[in-house]
């Protein structure tokens, strides 16, 4: 605080250094206690009845995720040689597929560059040069020049490593690897998913083929019913009504056929590009369908939800989500322990120094400079620190 003396100039009252220090000593107890890197991860818990008012099916289990077990070729239970081709195909050349691969690839490499981080960093860059200079090279007299050959080397090493105090890079690294984890799942996802359509899409070409053909021998006899009809009709024992009846039933089964031919078109489309082939290269015989159907394992549908991988990868998003926080909380921190020491370096006041920490975390950690809010003193610049 600012004084009068006698002589009326101002003079600037000395803070003591004890209450400095104890200023600086009870922030700094206050600040450190709300010093956390975010939350731990816990699963959402459900509120669920204790009991069914039916009474459970024989077999009933709680849930267990069990989205690792392998889903296998599960295909190959429909004993279909050319089926079992495709999938290969769709499985090798995907371009889905092999862009959910390169992202998977992505979120491993990254969670492996955050886990260097834990570890000090080394940088050496050597370099080697070679020179000569000249005989004849402008020198001041009476000196005399002779040629010369010189070598530098250097060997600049760099060793830097950031102590890990508020846990910023384990909450970077349980991050990542969740994303990694996420990636992981949306790439199963993404595989059972494709090899899926692949199925549903040659089945029902095999199915469209065994339709196809019961149209054709049905318009053969639909032709051979309006020649008759047309014989009848011509020895007045038919009218021109049953005539034009068989004719429309012929056209309209003509019809059903054309259009089971442009959906049939339409389905080898789709599975071409499925196997990552140009639509106009690829093609399917037809063929009839010679479907043996598996044996169905009795099981719930909740069996099947366990293992769903789209489940997996929301859940390991969450975690991902929630150790953001405590990355995210470092800023907050870092403006903190700033106005920690700028409180340690500068004469102030518990009643000044309310007002600068709240300012300090409002504006990301940007203190205000000396002189300012009421705090005046002689030293230099404030510093800070950065929170690690």
């Amino acid at each position: 605080m600012d004084l009068m003396n006698k002589r009326g100039t101002r003079k600037r009252a000395r803070v003591p250094a004890w209450r400095t220090v104890g200023t600086g000593l009870v922030a700094c107890a206050l600040c450190l206690t709300g010093c956390v890197a975010g939350p731990n991860y816990q699963r959402p818990s459900v509120q669920t009845p204790s009991a069914w008012k039916e009474a459970p099916p024989a077999g009933w289990k709680n849930a267990t995720p069990h989205d690792e077990i392998s889903k296998g070729n599960w295909w190959q239970a429909f004993s279909d040689a050319e089926l079992d081709q495709l999938e290969t195909q769709a499985t090798a050349d995907s371009q889905s597929l092999k862009a959910a691969a390169a992202r998977l690839a992505q979120a491993r490499a990254v969670a492996r560059i955050t886990r260097a981080d834990l570890r000090p960093t080394v940088t050496l860059d050597p370099s080697a040069a070679r020179s000569r200079q000249s005989a004849n090279r402008p020198v001041p007299p009476p000196l005399r020049t002779n040629p010369f050959t010189s070598s530098t080397f250097t060997l600049p090493l760099d060793v830097s490593y950031e102590a890990d105090v508020w846990g910023r890079v384990r909450r970077s690294l349980e991050s990542s690897q969740a994303q990694a984890q996420a990636s992981a799942a949306d790439y199963q996802n993404l595989l059972l998913a494709l090899r899926a359509e692949v199925a549903q899409d040659y089945f029902h070409i095999r199915y469209l083929d065994d339709d196809r053909a019961i149209l054709r021998e049905n318009i053969e006899l639909l032709k051979r019913a309006l020649q008759l009809t047309e014989v009848r009709h011509a020895g007045g024992a038919a009218s021109g009504l049953d005539v034009s009846e068989a004719r429309t039933l012929l056209e309209a089964t003509q019809a059903g056929y054309d259009g089971t031919e442009r959906e049939r078109s339409q389905f080898e489309h789709a599975l071409a590009v499925l196997v990552g082939k140009p639509a106009a290269e690829f093609s399917l015989p037809e063929a009839p369908l010679r479907l043996k159907p598996p044996a169905i394992p009795a099981g719930l549908p909740s069996d099947l939800l366990e293992r769903r991988p789209d489940i997996a990868e929301a859940e390991r998003l969450m975690v991902a989500a929630s150790a953001q926080i405590g990355v995210q909380n470092r800023m907050s921190l870092k403006a903190k322990l700033e106005a920690i020491i700028y409180a340690a370096v500068t004469p102030i006041t518990l009643d000044q120094m309310v007002p600068l920490v709240r300012e300090a975390v409002a504006h990301d950690g940007q203190l205000p400079p000396a002189g300012s809010h009421g705090v005046s003193g002689s030293r230099g610049r404030p510093f800070g620190i950065a929170c690690p």
